[in-house]
Parts: structure tokens; sequence; C-alpha cells
């Protein structure tokens, strides 16, 4: 194994990202959904030779899209026009709340309805009939991908990839169904807008390092959106609302249920899902069930000993993930991938770097207060509420 990263350093990467997000290729813009919530967009026009296709991007769970500007202007230069939005409550985006750090929504539908209320305005419009459109998304973003692709259907949507994409999230301390439980129990106890389980509600600062390990093995691609969050602020969010771990948990299981459970239905566009295998924030089981469910018109990727931000890892495991999207996209553009298709799958074992020594994360709390006592008290309070239910139940049984 080797010791080589990008060459670039991250203040490197930060300034030619500051240059591209600035560059007349961009175009900041803003939209407001049917509920009056402004949504900050991005739109990137092919550097050269426009291919006349067009790609919505969609990205995951306290992102924005200025992270991607890399992957955005890889795709300009194959001659795509890009749209990509800050999903509501994160990002650029317009809050529901006050405390802007917390990342909020009623119901996972909302960011399905946001997407395809921009994408139907922007792209398709009353000139757009017959126009079709290809989605990528990350994470979170890639269940919102799944769901988009699924309402707007084969006669708009050419394909969907999807890059670890949040089909169950992971939910530690607590095993996947109490953390459903606690979702539904505490905003009945009035905490829905309370940061879920583990955050005090004075919120969090992180400080300007590295992200975690377990996100990239690329130090320079992490310090360079670390910067990005150092400069804006409030592209960085604290932590989830037990509202919206409830509108989240729900939303994973009724994809389940559609589309990775006996009996369940074809799920209806071309897609490809990439899978690393080391991802520490989205269950790599559940995507293992809908893939097998799912034999049909899709692709399957395992990136071997890749970690869950694989649009920002390393060259060695990046390169051949945007290769294994792009090829895909471009098929469907050109009409040589049939839908019926039965695809392989298949493995990718890239050569990754040895892993330096990461500066350790370090959490400091707004103006102190007494975050651990109200962890607890909310703890105590959804272990009294579960148990009284539980013992309900069985008295009418």
């Amino acid at each position: 194994m080797s010791n080589t990263f990008p060459t670039p350093s991250s203040s490197t990467l930060f300034a030619t990202a500051q240059s591209f997000l600035s560059s007349s290729t961009c175009t900041l813009s803003s939209f407001t959904t049917s509920d009056g919530l402004p949504l900050s967009t991005l739109s990137c026009a092919p550097s050269s030779k426009p291919n006349g296709e067009t790609i919505l991007f969609m990205t995951g769970w306290n992102e924005s899209y200025i992270k991607y500007w890399e992957f955005l202007r890889r795709l300009t230069s194959q001659g795509y026009k890009v749209l990509t939005l800050d999903h509501r409550s994160q990002g650029f985006s317009g809050r529901t709340l006050s405390v802007r750090d917390v990342s909020h929504v009623s119901d996972f539908e909302l960011y399905v309805s946001d997407a395809s209320e921009y994408a139907l305005s922007s792209f398709f419009g009353p000139a757009g009939c017959g126009a079709k459109i290809s989605i990528i998304g990350h994470s979170m973003g890639g269940l919102v991908a799944l769901k988009l692709a699924e309402r707007l259907g084969t006669s708009r949507v050419h394909s969907v990839s999807t890059v670890a994409p949040m089909i169950c999230f992971k939910t530690p301390p607590f095993p996947w169904a109490v953390a459903g439980v606690l979702g539904k129990v505490l905003p009945s106890l009035g905490l829905g807008e309370d940061y879920t389980v583990g955050f005090p509600k004075e919120g969090w600062e992180p400080e300007l390092m590295n992200w975690p390990k377990e996100c990239s093995h690329d130090v320079e691609r992490n310090g360079c959106w670390a910067r990005q969050q150092e400069k804006d602020p409030i592209v960085t969010l604290a932590g989830p609302s037990n509202t919206w771990v409830n509108a989240a948990w729900n939303a994973c299981e009724g994809f389940l249920k559609s589309y990775a459970s006996p009996g369940c239905g074809r799920y209806p566009v071309p897609w490809i899902m990439i899978r690393p295998t080391d991802d520490r924030f989205v269950h790599v089981g559940s995507q293992e069930v809908f893939c097998s469910m799912q034999r049909g018109g899709g692709r399957v990727v395992k990136v071997l000993g890749a970690y869950h931000e694989a649009l920002v890892e390393c060259d060695e495991i990046r390169e051949g993930v945007l290769g294994e999207i792009e090829g895909f996209v471009r098929a469907h553009h050109e009409g040589k991938e049939g839908r019926e298709e039965m695809y392989e799958e298949v493995e990718l074992r890239p050569a990754i770097p040895d892993l330096p020594e990461f500066q350790v994360r370090k959490m400091q709390k707004k103006g102190g207060g007494n975050g651990n006592i109200a962890t607890l008290t909310v703890v105590i309070a959804a272990a009294v509420a579960i148990g009284g239910a539980v013992w309900l139940r069985g008295r009418r049984i």
C-alpha cells in the first residue's frame, strides 16, 4: 500500500472550488417550494461541447452542493448540464425551525416533492415534452433519487445512479427497531423539534479539521470540505431532530416494503448502485436485500474497502466509482442498454492508500448548558413511555 494522496493540498482544492463555483459555468439561484420555503439551487453548464443531456444530482444529509464541486466540474467537462439543490433545512436553503443547525422534516416525501417541483420547473416545463433526465444521488440523496425517479417514471428519467444510498441508516446506540419506536414516541412527548438522543439542545460547533476517517480515505478532499464549512458555517448541521428520525425511518421502511421484501414489486427505472463495503453510516445489509430482490434493470458495484463518501474518496477509489456511473449514464442516454437486461454484480478492488493518523474530531457545545442531563432525561422519558405502551398492550391482550 502506498501513501500517495492527491497532490493538491486542501487549501489549493478550496481555492479551485471557489473559482469553479464563481465561474460562468455555475449559476446560483433559488427556488420556492409550494409551501413557500426558499431552496438554494445550482445549475452548471457544460464547459465545452454540450451533449444535450441533463443530470439532476441529490446530495446527502448534512451536505451542500458546494461539497461536490469536483464531481460537478467533471460532469460538465463531459458535456452534461447539471442541476442540483440544497435540501430543505440544510445547506444554504431555508430552515423550517428557528434553530438553524437542526435537520428537521415532518415527512420525508417533502424532499422528493421539492426535487420534483424543481425538476419540473427548471428542466421539463411546457417545452420539456419528451425530454428525459438522469438522476444521481448520494446517501440520503440516494433514497430521494430512487423515490424521485419512481415518481417521475421512465417517460422522464433515463436512469438513476445511487452511491451508498440510505435504504436504511445506522442508529447507534439503538437497534433499528428501537430507533423507530423512539422516533414515534419522542415527538409525542413534545420533543419532535429537539435534537435526537445523543445531541444536546445547545447544539455543536465542529472545529476545522479532517472529517472522521470512516468517511473517506482522502485527507485533502476532506480538508477542502472542512474549509468550505469554516467559510460558510450555515452548511454545517448539528444533528437531526426526533421528527426527522421518524420521517426518515418511515421512508426507509416504506421503500423496503415496496422493493426489498418477499412479493415486492419491481423497481421501475434502470438503476446502478455503488456499494462501499466499509460504510459506517448506512446499512449495507439493506442494500443487499434490495439488490437481491431487483435482479432486472440494475447494476450492483461493490467497492471493497471504500468508505461512505465514495464521491470524495481517494483517486484510487473515486476513479473506479466515477467510471461506473458515467458508463451507465452514457449507455442509457445512447439507448444501448435495455431495461430488461439483467446486469451482473461486479466488484472493484482498488489499491487503497494507507491512512495517516487523523486528528480526532472535536466537538464543543454552544454556550455550555446541561446537554448530558437533557439527553438522559429524554432517554428515561422514552423508556418509561415505551414500557408503558408495552404494558398496556399486554393488558389488552
